[in-house]
């Protein structure tokens, strides 16, 4: 279909032409990293540079990378925070296929969007997904938020999967297990201490609750971390990493980096705390969540939680996480039926000069036919000028613009795009602009309405 931009000074105008197409997905390249305040993390100041990679999350913070990038690290202890997940069949027996990590491996990563309000906070959307013992797909679309002058970010995680009813063998209700993992630099160096705070009972954790044979009250914890003081390493540069989820953690470790992820078992960490002797530190928090699926074939259940990553202790004991709300129930019971959505541009009506480096066309919205998307998806725009010298997306050719999955992302209603997409122009005649959108892997199928 097409949209046609007309401005206020008729001899400066753009059509721009706009082609959907809606794929089940892609092979999994290496994306684009995404930074959010790029020009923040300087010495003296209180803010963080937040870079998304497709495997990784890595934060600059008063003048110092809080990664390494050394390649005599590990893999996994180099490049920032890794997020890996484990799946337990609750009626079913325990397999590697299950157990063993499948570290995020983003498909894809959106541009920014937002002004770094607390009303309006950086984002960055990046989808992937993962898969159970018989190859079923659980999506996942996590949502990086960031409030310019915070010493902190948040993670919100949300999860749709397909798992069907227990047939005796396969399938019904799953743990999904969710682990955040760094080894702990501060200016170069792991030396620190760990620590722990906001004690809470071990029965307001579920999967402590529907799992633990003996059910005594023990001690669990909401935040974890390590920190640096003056006088504790050779290092003299001080620090803390630190992070925070509602309720308490499933498990966790703050210890050698190199032991971080050491199991007690399948699935728990080893709750060790190394907090009486500055070590070479990591942290790895876990925490589970219970899918349960629907007797209905074509329903999709959801999972969120939120992960609060923060670099000041006392900052973080202010702040409450609250898990993103997933459909309520009835609602969630609905069938999430198995099929495209029929996606179109409405037409947009933006005013301005597009000859004006700084005009952006606000307008544009996606129009959803025949379903509604259950998680935030990626619309990816590529624009190509006619003419060249002409019209010109800026900041680049291609642009990846999160849509915010809400409740009125239904059929017949318009979706704003994040962000606005700028144009500049460099010459003064009129061009055409053409934009296709492709709809990429870690993608869920829409709802029927």
């Amino acid at each position: 279909m097409k949209a046609v931009i007309r401005f206020a000074n008729a001899s400066r105008c753009v059509a721009i032409v706009l082609t959907l197409l809606f794929l089940s997905g892609r092979a999994m390249a290496q994306v684009t990293p995404v930074t959010i305040n790029p020009t923040g993390g300087n010495a003296g100041g209180n803010d963080l540079r937040i870079t998304i990679t497709d495997t990784s999350v890595q934060v600059r913070h008063n003048g110092a990378d809080q990664f390494s990038l050394d390649p005599m690290l590990d893999r996994y202890a180099r490049g920032g925070l890794r997020t890996y997940f484990s799946l337990e069949q609750e009626m079913g027996p325990k397999v590697p296929a299950d157990i063993n990590p499948q570290y995020l491996k983003h498909c894809e990563i959106s541009e920014v969007s937002g002004d770094g309000t607390a009303a309006n906070p950086w984002r960055v959307v990046a989808q992937s997904s993962i898969h159970n013992k018989r190859g079923y797909d659980y999506f996942i679309s996590t949502t990086y938020k960031y409030v310019a002058g915070n010493r902190y970010y948040t993670i919100d995680f949300m999860v749709t999967s397909s798992e069907t009813a227990h047939d005796g063998t396969n399938g019904g209700t799953y743990w999904l297990h969710f682990y955040l993992s760094e080894a702990s630099f501060i200016d170069g160096s792991t030396c620190a201490k760990g620590f722990k705070d906001g004690i809470t009972p071990s029965t307001l954790d579920h999967y402590y609750s529907m799992t633990s044979s003996g059910g005594a009250v023990v001690d669990f914890y909401s935040t974890v971390g390590v920190t640096r003081t003056a006088g504790d390493c050779p290092n003299p540069v001080t620090g803390t990493h630190v992070f925070k989820t509602e309720a308490p953690f499933s498990s966790f470790a703050s210890r050698p980096f190199i032991s971080r992820d050491d199991r007690n078992g399948n699935f728990l960490l080893s709750n060790i705390m190394t907090d009486n002797v500055p070590l070479d530190m990591g942290i790895t928090v876990h925490k589970a969540v219970e899918i349960v699926p629907h007797l209905d074939l074509t329903t999709y259940r959801h999972a969120s939680k939120q992960f609060v990553v923060g670099f000041d202790r006392a900052e973080i004991n202010g702040v409450t996480p609250v898990d993103p709300p997933v459909p309520a129930p009835g609602v969630e019971d609905d069938p999430m039926r198995i099929f495209n959505a029929t996606v179109n541009f409405a037409s947009a009506a933006p005013e301005g000069m597009e000859g004006n480096s700084d005009h952006a066309i606000t307008g544009l919205e996606l129009m959803i036919g025949r379903g509604q998307f259950n998680l935030p998806q990626i619309l990816e725009v590529v624009a190509t000028p006619s003419e060249p010298g002409q019209a010109m997306p800026f900041p680049g050719p291609i642009m990846k613009l999160s849509v915010k999955k809400s409740s009125s992302n239904r059929a017949g209603t318009g979706i704003p795009l994040w962000p606005s997409i700028p144009l500049k122009s460099k010459g003064t005649r009129s061009s055409t602009t053409t934009a296709s959108s492709v709809w990429n892997c870690g993608r869920s199928p829409a709802r029927r309405t």
